[in-house]
């Protein structure tokens, strides 16, 4: 088998993965994954069935984050709603590591070719030159960290780069979970019929989203330039061992 027929074969595996199965979800899903009201009706029909609904939220959350189509929210409230803050975070973080694992084993797996080819080429470099740099673990957890910011590749891309997959995912799936505790803090207070904290704790996320919202042009720029940085000075001292 030559290498352009491999290079079809990973790409065409790749678009299965990220274009097919959100295609077969707004044809066969559209009233249930894809229907917002669906969605948030999650916690109240789960509640009878606690135990069995585990594997359900762990494997939704899995997908969320491998196909970003999915939202997360209502997956993680309803782990609130269910399992309690601990509960339920312990279960939205498992989810949350296994599927940034199976995406950076899917773009390891696959290659850079397929990656930049689905994704652009210029967008898959941007990343993987900030992951590259001296400072690649602290760009990606403040990625993950700060709402906002698009993560949909990062894992992707970071198959594709030079960090380690276990630093990699240790960094992202702490990242994320600052964010998973609003939504997991909300399903507490909804299960519990505590609507006032609700209301104050949905102001706050509010008011922080709309901070990094006002902020994310300098956000991206001190990213962009922390890592354009790194890489310099990277780049300049292999070419001193080099001499």
């Amino acid at each position: 088998m030559n290498e352009k027929t491999v290079s079809v074969i990973k790409i065409s595996v790749l678009l299965a993965i990220l274009v097919a199965v959100p295609v077969l979800l707004a044809i066969f899903c559209r009233d249930t994954l894809l229907n917002k009201a669906w969605l948030q009706s999650i916690p109240s029909m789960l509640n009878d069935n606690r135990i069995a609904t585990m594997c359900i939220l762990l494997t939704l959350q899995i997908i969320q984050v491998l196909i970003c189509i999915i939202p997360g929210q209502p997956i993680q409230i309803a782990s609130g709603y269910l399992y309690g803050i601990w509960g339920g975070f312990a279960l939205s973080t498992a989810g949350a590591f296994i599927g940034a694992l199976a995406a950076y084993a899917i773009a390891n797996l696959l290659g850079a070719r397929s990656i930049e080819t689905v994704f652009g080429k210029e967008q898959v470099e941007h990343y993987r030159k900030q992951l590259n740099s001296g400072k690649g673990l602290y760009l990606a957890f403040l990625i993950y960290l700060i709402p906002g910011l698009p993560k949909d590749i990062v894992a992707y891309v970071a198959g594709i780069s030079e960090m380690r997959l276990k630093p990699f995912l240790i960094l992202s799936t702490t990242g994320r979970s600052f964010g998973m505790f609003g939504s997991l803090i909300l399903g507490y207070y909804l299960s519990r019929d505590n609507y006032k904290a609700m209301i104050i704790l949905s102001a706050i996320v509010a008011i922080i989203l709309l901070i990094f919202f006002i902020n994310r042009k300098r956000i991206s720029e001190y990213l962009d330039k922390t890592g354009d940085k790194e890489e310099s000075e990277r780049l300049g001292n292999d070419g001193k061992e080099g001499r």
